[in-house]
């Protein structure tokens, strides 16, 4: 090394130890404290040492750990505490890893390798190493072949997040456990290295069940993350396990107890922890841009995500009072701003359906363009604009760019909403492409567009199929209309007149798109008069509220019965009145019978619609 490599590792090591106890202290904090950038770090280490800069930590702290381990009578998990490991059995699983045996044989002196004899031991494994590699490798290279490419493959950094229990006296404050464990997953979906499957996904599979390897196996992770909260008034107690499921043993694990004020720093520090233990990349800085630095503000945007998951009216309500009230504490919370702007929009959706879509969206800009002007990168707030602009303005071309922006992990919604987007267009490939992407970051996602992209892209089977083994653990509003659709939609209508009704059944409320789509599989299997009766709740229901784009529906039972004059004097009542589904209109099947009509080419025309109707 020359003089300034030696000099600049030797204050890195100085900063090492000023730090040792820290078990936060990784590559950006030495970076900061050095006043140098990541990248020109990471570049004089490497060169100077051939090591990456937090396996030059990791090893810094193994080696302080080993003479502790020979010149004190601490036990291992004093020393793991005091060298920066907040896990015992990381540590001792790192200490072994590094020196070839375990903190206790260390102490032992006598059972340690000499360095000789380590030599020798490193040989031997390195060799063993090389034969078991080559066995593995040909086996799998066989089930590889056998199996036609099929063998599942655990991701070492893959982490299922197990729903976490709320050991609270009072069962309201569920809303707390779930917001702690999702904004953990939250904050480790901002790191490249790590792939996430969120507790939502992971609660829609077990169903409760939470045997660790099916869980591992389903979602394909090889770590699983849980944990339990318990909040009294203004405190809380959080523990935390990622654990190794083929072994259940802990990976790294920690208590909390702590004022309430101090729970966005803990998600955090925890998401941070999990990253090193994972030897992951993740930013500190990354970590705390989403986020309130108050406390009470925090705390009201947890139980409005909460109440808005409910997708009831009364829950809307909540949530939207609970967002308010977080906006007025802090005015900088732009995450909260872009939820807001979201619950807007579900006042012209289907659990909703209480405002007309002109209203709805008109009140929804003014929050989501002031979270984009606190946070211009937040994904959230430009899915969000991306809706706005194409229900509100129908324009394509700015839906399409702030859709593309909202893509990020940790933000599902969006690719649902750009995946929409691309099959309004007709760009049903790319539909498919998101949609399989999406089913990797957040598969069992309440909401998926897997079925409509299957249908969309004539894979009938595979639609069927993934909507039968979602029924098998799942039972929601969005899987029965989609599965109730893609029945309709290939002419099997007495099976899809049987979902729509026990959707009906399931909800207790009769939706307009559902309605329409009842009547058309009604009026396709010969049975007119119902279809008719279907028609006349519409056009009553249409006297009393027009939310609900209950003229785009109308129309949908006239195509079906094969009334296209009628079927397109409505849909002219429904892009009169700007109704929420029309951007529906040239991807709904019920209305292919109608694109070669002039009235119907001239409404897409109207629209604006990007590409060229009728196709070539």
């Amino acid at each position: 090394m020359t003089g300034d490599s030696n000099s600049l590792i030797e204050r890195i090591e100085q900063e090492i130890e000023n730090n040792l106890t820290s078990e936060q202290f990784g590559v950006e904090e030495l970076a900061n404290s050095l006043g140098i950038s990541r990248s020109h770090l990471h570049r004089k280490v490497k060169t100077a040492t051939e090591k990456s800069v937090s396996q030059f930590i990791r090893e810094y702290r193994l080696e302080k750990a080993k003479k502790l381990l020979t010149e004190t009578d601490l036990n291992v998990s004093e020393i793991a505490y005091q060298v920066g490991f907040g896990s015992a059995t990381y540590f001792s699983k790192s200490f072994m890893d590094y020196f070839g045996y375990s903190p206790r044989q260390s102490r032992k002196g006598k059972d340690a390798p000499t360095p000789a004899t380590k030599s020798k031991i490193r040989i031997k494994a390195i060799f063993a190493g090389i034969v078991v590699l080559a066995l593995v490798l040909a086996f799998t290279a066989f089930r590889w072949w056998q199996n036609g490419n099929s063998e599942r493959i655990l991701f070492k950094k893959s982490i299922a997040i197990v729903p976490f229990e709320n050991l609270s006296k009072n069962q309201e404050n569920q809303y707390y456990t779930e917001g702690v464990s999702d904004a953990i997953s939250r904050q480790l979906s901002n790191s490249t290295d790590l792939r996430i499957i969120s507790r939502n996904s992971v609660h829609s599979f077990s169903q409760g069940n939470l045997n660790l390897k099916a869980i591992s196996k389903e979602f394909k992770a090889g770590y699983v993350l849980e944990g339990s909260v318990q909040k009294f008034k203004n405190t809380f107690r959080l523990e935390v396990r990622l654990i190794d499921p083929e072994t259940n043993t802990d990976v790294w694990a920690k208590n909390y107890d702590r004022d309430s004020e101090d729970i966005l720093k803990i998600q955090n520090e925890i998401a941070l922890n999990i990253a090193s233990a994972l030897e992951a990349e993740i930013s500190s800085t990354t970590l705390k841009k989403d986020y309130t630095v108050n406390s009470e503000a925090y705390e009201l945007y947890l139980e409005a995500v909460y109440e808005f998951n409910t997708y009831s009216r009364k829950g809307l309500m909540l949530s939207e009072e609970y967002l308010l009230k977080a906006i007025e504490i802090d005015s900088t919370f732009a995450l909260a701003y872009a939820f807001y702007g979201q619950s807007q929009f579900a006042k012209a959706a289907m659990f909703a359906a209480e405002e007309d879509a002109l209203t709805a969206l008109g009140n929804a800009i003014e929050p989501i363009n002031k979270a984009l002007a606190l946070d211009p990168k937040l994904p959230e707030a430009h899915s969000s604009k991306g809706f706005y602009y194409l229900y509100h303005d129908w324009d394509f071309k700015a839906a399409e760019k702030e859709y593309k922006k909202g893509l990020a992990v940790g933000n599902p919604v969006g690719f649902a909403l750009y995946i929409d987007y691309l099959n309004f267009v007709r760009n049903h490939k790319e539909a498919l492409y998101y949609t399989n992407e999406m089913e990797k970051i957040a598969p069992y996602y309440p909401n998926s567009r897997k079925i409509l992209s299957s249908y969309y892209n004539g894979n009938i089977l595979e639609g069927k199929a993934f909507a039968a083994s979602r029924l098998k653990v799942m039972n929601n509003y969005y899987l029965r209309d989609s599965y109730g659709f893609l029945l309709l939609n290939n002419k099997e209508y007495d099976e899809a007149i049987e979902v729509f009704k026990d959707l009906f059944e399931l909800e207790g409320i009769r939706y307009p798109r559902i309605l329409g789509w009842l009547g058309a599989a009604l009026a396709k299997s010969g049975r007119e008069e119902e279809a008719r009766a279907i028609i006349k709740e519409l056009l009553e229901r249409r006297e009393i509220s027009k939310a609900g784009s209950k003229g785009f529906f109308i129309a949908v039972v006239y195509s079906a019965l094969g009334e296209k004059e009628e079927a397109i004097d409505w849909l002219k009542t429904a892009v009169k009145d700007h109704e929420m589904e029309i951007p529906w209109l040239i991807s709904e099947p019920q209305f292919f019978n109608l694109h070669e009509e002039k009235a119907f080419q001239d409404l897409v025309q109207s629209i604006g619609f990007p590409n060229q109707f009728p196709p070539k």
